[in-house]
């Protein structure tokens, strides 16, 4: 039997070398942030942009509605880009389930490769004190028919780096791909496979990189150590940090929840604290797309002088996604005999798998996120106006995202449910 597999890998990175500052601006130190760029979307990028939005948040629940006792951090971005170029190699109902799962059903495909062209265009440049950087590549076995107008397309709207190479000499491959890995992860994330398949014929990857200061770090010194509660009763005790500044205070019968911005604000971290005697993951369960909107919206209660205590944490999670996409809406390019990567190749090609690999670090000083998502495919031969004081106090189970302001992109979402000491 012969099988072509075509693996897909999307990477943000960090950087675990403790010599080095925790972050790392792109800017000389004591630079001044750039004004907030503001950018508006034409009409197709606004409704790509709305059922991404509302996509991030089901794909957020799914996960998390099975992972009732564990930390999450996931990356929504890297779940809708990795999507977006599977989608452009298949046709017919393969690609209609795609669309339809995202949210994206009447769409057409250039509506989402124009909207992710703009996320590649705008989102690297918009805060010159945050690093976030996205990149493309594409290993595939030379002399292997896929089509040209595919690597046209991975190339006009992703800025795709296309390598062919000898895949009889596996190692090589493998080495090139971790390499490439390395470097547009800043060395967070040195090694994402290890071999590959006698069958291989293509390796896909997607790196999205963030690393960003908060716009009033915490000062160090204040950082205590303090109890942290844990979703089993537990408590532990955990470096906590505190501030105290204005911030805006929302609410709903879920949450409440404050918004820490990075560098000039462009992105911005959304804390989310269930209110006492609340369960996180039902909590989560009813935060939707259009809750979100509604928190945000209808739930602002005013501006606070917020004393804020916050645990430091360092998280890593992994999980196959294989079974969520399916149960998500996504069955068919999974299936052997069915599926429809026509517009890849006119071998008949399926989609064997797909995980998603993640790492988040708080600091005093900022943020360090990453993920990988990486997949298989396979050819088959046979409040009031004066500033109130308000505890908002992270003790407890809590949830975050990581978003981008003028698109609400969701870079990461996650939940902290136990610490350790």
């Amino acid at each position: 039997m012969v099988s072509a597999v075509l693996s897909t890998l999307l990477v943000a990175g960090c950087s675990d070398n403790d010599e080095k500052p925790f972050v790392t601006c792109p800017v000389e130190p004591g630079e001044t942030p750039i004004p907030l760029e503001y950018f508006t979307l034409n009409e197709a990028e606004t409704q790509v942009n709305a059922q991404t939005l509302d996509f991030s948040f089901r794909f957020f629940q799914h996960i998390n509605a099975q992972e009732v006792s564990k930390n999450v951090v996931l990356s929504p971005l890297s779940a809708e880009m990795f999507l977006a170029l599977i989608a452009n190699g298949t046709a017919t109902e393969t690609r209609e389930q795609i669309m339809q799962a995202l949210g994206f059903e009447g769409l057409e495909i250039a509506d989402l490769n124009s909207y992710n062209r703009l996320l590649l265009d705008k989102l690297p440049s918009i805060d010159n004190t945050t690093t976030l950087a996205l990149a493309n590549g594409l290993w595939a076995q030379q002399d292997f028919p896929f089509k040209p107008t595919y690597y046209e397309e991975m190339t006009k709207w992703f800025d795709a780096s296309i390598k062919n190479m000898d895949f009889n000499n596996p190692t090589a491959v493998c080495d090139d791909i971790n390499q490439w890995c390395n470097d547009n992860t800043h060395g967070c994330i040195p090694k994402v496979i290890d071999e590959l398949s006698p069958d291989a014929v293509m390796i896909l990857a997607n790196a999205l990189y963030f690393k960003g200061t908060w716009t009033e770090p915490f000062d160090a010194t204040h950082t205590k150590r303090e109890n942290f509660t844990t979703q089993a009763g537990t408590k532990v005790k955990v470096d906590m940090m505190s501030d105290r500044s204005m911030a805006a205070y929302f609410r709903n019968d879920d949450f409440g929840a404050i918004q820490r911005p990075y560098g000039n604000g462009a992105y911005s971290m959304w804390l989310l604290l269930p209110h006492e005697g609340k369960d996180i993951n039902t909590c989560l369960a009813n935060l939707d797309g259009d809750a979100w909107q509604r928190l945000r919206q209808e739930g602002y209660q005013g501006q606070y002088n917020v004393n804020l205590r916050m645990p430091r944490f360092e998280l890593k999670y992994n999980r196959t996604l294989t079974d969520d996409l399916r149960q998500m809406g996504m069955p068919l390019m999974f299936e052997q005999f069915l599926a429809d990567f026509s517009n890849m190749s006119d071998k008949q090609l399926y989609l064997d798998f797909v995980k998603q690999f993640t790492y988040i670090k708080v600091e005093e000083k900022g943020t360090e996120a990453a993920a990988v998502t990486i997949g298989g495919v396979n050819v088959t031969t046979s409040v009031g106006s004066d500033p109130l004081p308000l505890d908002f106090f992270l003790d407890r189970p809590f949830a975050f995202l990581i978003t981008e302001y003028n698109t609400g992109a969701i870079l990461f979402a996650g939940k902290v449910v136990t610490l350790e000491e």
